[in-house]
């Protein structure tokens, strides 16, 4: 039986979010997140006007909430090493724990997916142009070398985000016990926990200093 329609446009994008985190893009239909709501399927178009405008909401929810606390990790930081470092760790976070979405993202900006590349031209500069615009303040004041930016950046999010994302792939290979012998909670731990987050940050950050 479902529940009165109250709060469902809320629980709907909870329940939008939680599959899109844990399946990605590929996993989300509107049955699915009508029963994780418990709501009757038609009340998703009701209030949103169908699947691809619901998940534009989502992600973009999704974002809008990294987006905020990333600014907050920045501003009012007067050191640019400081805050670069802090929003680095902010967007490392992240991306680890919406990775399956981010790798759709990914995936589906490559393929020329319309929905995936709005999203990426209109949220991908916002909190990039902030990092880029702390390089350049790091740089100027003699903290980091003066080396093109797309070197830097390109470097440094490889760092970041790469291992994160193949970082699925790898546990489940050797839990399987392809690949190389290596335990899987050994690879989680050293891929995906704070301090491996901060020790890539940091490793980063150190390649580029004078």
């Amino acid at each position: 039986m479902t529940r009165p329609a109250g709060d469902a446009e809320q629980r709907l994008l909870a329940a939008g979010k939680a599959i899109l985190q844990e399946q990605g893009f590929h996993g989300l239909s509107l049955r699915s997140v009508a029963a994780r709501a418990k709501v009757n399927v038609g009340l998703v178009s009701y209030h949103f006007g169908g699947k691809e405008a619901f998940l534009r909401q989502v992600v973009q929810d999704v974002y809008e909430e990294f987006y905020a606390d990333f600014a907050l990790q920045v501003e009012g930081e007067k050191d640019p090493m400081k805050a670069l470092r802090r929003g680095l760790l902010r967007l490392g976070r992240f991306i680890r724990d919406h990775r399956v979405m981010v790798r759709s993202i990914i995936r589906d900006t490559m393929l020329g997916e319309p929905g995936a590349e709005a999203f990426t031209k209109g949220n991908m500069p916002r909190h990039g142009k902030v990092l880029v615009g702390l390089i350049k303040a790091c740089q100027a004041k003699g903290r980091l070398m003066d080396l093109p930016i797309p070197m830097v950046m390109g470097s440094i999010m490889g760092l970041l985000a790469a291992p994160t994302l193949m970082a699925d792939v790898m546990i489940a290979k050797v839990s399987r016990g392809g690949w190389i012998k290596l335990d899987a909670d050994e690879v989680r731990d050293s891929i995906l926990s704070d301090a491996a987050l901060e020790l890539r940050v940091d490793l980063a950050l150190k390649a580029f200093k004078p």
